[in-house]
């Protein structure tokens, strides 16, 4: 039971460490999200600023992190 227990920790933590790795892969990519939509000259700041909280891009990256997590669980 001890080595089971072990077993699924081990699992847990390599799985939040693969996650985290994808993430901050995902985010450091050199293209952002709204690398297009930015060097367009008819979209406005405030169009830009509404995406961000849409997407939820304008809070910290660990509730962007918590986030990601949740939704890519979800599919």
């Amino acid at each position: 039971m001890k080595l089971i227990f072990k077993k699924l920790l081990y699992l847990a933590v390599m799985l939040f460490i693969i996650s985290l790795i994808s993430f901050v892969a995902i985010n450091l990519a050199p293209n952002s999200f709204f690398a297009s939509g930015e060097l367009n000259p008819n979209i406005t700041e405030e169009s830009i600023a509404q995406l961000k909280e849409i997407y939820g891009l304008d809070k910290p990256l660990y509730v962007q992190f918590f986030s990601w997590v949740r939704n890519i669980t979800m599919l």
